[in-house]
């Protein structure tokens, strides 16, 4: 993967750029000179990977400044994005050069739909935890506890919005606020309001489960959650989130 990226950075001419410099001056780290031109190539072959993920952000807006040319910083990406996929990488780039823990398309989705959801500037407190969330999950390596723990605070925001007088989203929250709630808003569709206070115990559950992560472990050396325990939780968060949205503009 280094070698293809690094070599696509040479073909393409962009050791001409300000890349080597900026990558110093951006990373704090030491880029080899070459005949006329930093090495960026060199570089891009043995530093850490965060630094190499980083790189190409770094690379893409040095192409921005240098050339001018919407084409090259689009070529740029376009390269990194089908090696990133051809050798199964686990990131993906965005359309600025920006790297990203990549899970699949169904997470991508859903989390996009759901701040699609938030766009109001009413929830901007929500937005913002979530979206600490997703930054948790692009760090090298991954901070899953940090992504639960801001995960949790989005919904937690958008709960107590809706519900003013709750101090704080537990099980006993849900029961004494959202359920009552919920059987009214659907009072007239029995079925509905049967199957959703079902769902709610599964909300109350993932509430309680975060608390693990929310709170201290009780240990020298906290461990980090699993990637897919993680993963699963901001994915989660993310369902709620919409529905909460949806539930908070019905009313």
């Amino acid at each position: 993967m280094r070698r293809r990226i690094a070599s696509f950075f040479n073909e393409f001419g962009f050791f001409k750029t300000s890349a080597g410099r900026n990558l110093e001056l951006e990373l704090g780290v030491a880029v080899p000179m070459g005949y006329e031109h930093h090495n960026v190539q060199a570089f891009l072959l043995k530093c850490e990977l965060r630094d190499f993920l980083d790189a190409i952000t770094i690379i893409w807006r040095s192409v921005r400044i240098s050339h001018g040319l919407a084409r090259d910083e689009a070529a740029w990406v376009k390269v990194v994005r089908r090696v990133f996929q051809e050798e199964n990488a686990g990131y993906r780039v965005d359309d600025q050069g920006g790297v990203h823990f990549a899970v699949d398309g169904e997470f991508d989705h859903n989390v996009a739909s759901s701040l699609a959801a938030l766009g109001s500037s009413r929830y901007n407190g929500v937005q913002a935890a979530f979206q600490a969330a997703q930054q948790a999950l692009d760090e090298t390596p991954p901070n899953g506890k940090n992504a639960m723990r801001s995960a949790f605070e989005a919904v937690e925001i958008l709960f107590r919005l809706i519900f003013p007088k709750a101090p704080r989203l537990g099980s006993a929250e849900i029961r004494a606020h959202l359920e009552p709630h919920v059987q009214a808003h659907l009072s007239e569709d029995k079925t509905a309001a049967r199957a959703t206070v079902k769902l709610l115990a599964s909300f109350s559950d993932w509430v309680d489960g975060v608390h693990f992560y929310r709170h201290g472990q009780g240990e020298e050396e906290p461990t980090q959650p699993p990637l897919s325990l993680a993963v699963l939780t901001v994915s989660t968060a993310a369902s709620y989130l919409r529905w909460l949205a949806e539930f908070d503009a019905a009313q």
